[in-house]
């Protein structure tokens, strides 16, 4: 994940990208670029709003997955800023 030339993130198999969009309405800030053949699936907040109404005990356990990620992303950074 580049922001700008700066790498921020190295992501793996399994791993996601993009979160915030899904619970923010902004424009995204950074970019994924793969360097090696990569498959990838994709889906929008509107997607998830319609998950959610459909199945909400699933868009529940989804939505406190990804505040679990979301958490743990801000404890890295914050580490590295030395807070």
């Amino acid at each position: 994940i580049r922001v700008g030339a700066a790498r921020v993130a190295e992501l793996r198999g399994g791993d996601f990208f993009g979160e915030v969009a899904l619970v923010r309405e902004e424009r995204r800030t950074a970019d994924a670029v793969s360097t090696a053949p990569t498959r990838a699936a994709f889906f929008l907040r509107v997607d998830l709003e319609e998950w959610i109404d459909r199945a909400p005990r699933l868009g529940a356990r989804f939505v406190t997955n990804l505040a679990a990620v979301l958490a743990e992303r801000l404890r890295v950074a914050n580490a590295r800023l030395g807070a």
